[in-house]
């Protein structure tokens, strides 16, 4: 994807420098040997944010650490290749027929506090215009998987627009507008994104009163909703009616009940059951754990239900990311014993 800020002068001169001479081992490695006026200080910029630097020891939010003179270290670097590029060039030739060595020390990395990921992220996305590190969505994947029968995606689609069953959804509000009509009476607007795309929910009479304290940006909430059709509209296309909304954080206490485990028992073994027990009850809490057996007999999937009694355990993100590790294993939080 292009990415904001940095020309194809620029992008070529990165090219062609690196493949007459290498990767680049740094950013003072790189700074040195492009050429500073097709990559300049607005380039680089631009791909700190985009992540380009990630990996060579210098964070995103280091490079813009004010020096007591008001200058970032992104522009420290920058001068430091200049200097560098000038020193070259007016090196003279020794009598022995050698260029002069060039070194100059490299500047100094500063310490800085370590951005919010939402901010590391929006950052990204400004430039690049889509999320590639991460997704500001990603601590609450499980919730949104477990708890949201659809998506913005989902939502958008014209073939979704049936009035009646409620849809359940999570995202982050990205935008809004409070508005007053023409006949005086406030309303708004919110534009929710999530992992599949955007789109814009309005708000009319005693829903905009309920909810307006939800517009806000950057809040990841929970919707419930359906769609009807505006009796004071004549004609009126199905409409998205929200009929909840609560933060996306509380959801999985309030709502996660239950942890569904189905085992296939083509790998089940005593390393396994350990490794299950091990996790267990190393996060105790307050959810039951209900574990399906499940294998194929005449073409048919049994299923054993084997209910946890000893142990009740908390959900978080660490001992989510420690199931998922398991092999043969499917599970699900949910309100409901599955």
């Amino acid at each position: 994807a292009a990415m904001k800020g940095i020309g194809t002068s620029a992008v070529q001169s990165l090219i062609k420098e690196r493949e007459e001479n290498g990767d680049y081992t740094s950013v003072f490695d790189l700074v040195k040997r492009v050429e500073l006026r097709a990559v300049n200080r607005k380039s680089i910029e631009t791909l700190v944010l985009g992540g380009a630097f990630d990996s060579m020891g210098v964070n995103r939010e280091q490079f813009f650490v004010l020096d007591q003179k008001g200058r970032t270290f992104l522009e420290t670097v920058v001068k430091f290749g200049a200097r560098h590029q000038e020193s070259a060039n007016s090196a003279q030739v020794s009598l022995f027929g050698e260029s002069s060595d060039v070194s100059l020390p490299e500047p100094i990395i500063p310490e800085a506090e370590e951005w919010m990921i939402l901010e590391k992220y929006n950052r990204e996305k400004e430039v690049v215009g889509v999320y590639i590190s991460g997704h500001p969505l990603d601590d609450y994947k499980v919730d949104i998987e477990s708890f949201c029968n659809a998506s913005v995606d989902r939502i958008n689609n014209v073939d979704a627009k049936i009035v009646g069953p409620e849809l359940r959804f999570g995202g982050m509000v990205t935008d809004f507008k409070h508005m007053v009509a023409k006949n005086g009476n406030p309303w708004g607007i919110i534009t929710i994104s999530d992992y599949t795309g955007s789109m814009d929910v309005r708000f009319f009479k005693e829903d905009y009163l309920k909810f307006k304290d939800f517009f806000h940006k950057n809040l990841y909430l929970f919707f419930q909703g359906k769609f009807n059709v505006p009796s004071w509209i004549p004609n009126a296309e199905p409409r998205l009616k929200i009929t909840q909304m609560e933060f996306l954080d509380q959801i999985r206490e309030k709502s996660a009940k239950f942890l569904n485990i189905s085992v296939d028992i083509a790998g089940l073994n005593t390393t396994l059951l350990d490794d299950l027990e091990a996790l267990f009850a190393t996060h105790p809490g307050k959810t039951r754990i209900n574990v399906k057996f499940e294998f194929e007999h005449e073409g048919k999937m049994i299923q054993i239900n084997a209910p946890v009694r000893q142990f009740m355990i908390d959900p978080n993100n660490e001992f989510m990311g420690e199931i998922k590790a398991l092999p043969y294993i499917n599970y699900k939080l949910s309100k409901t014993k599955g």
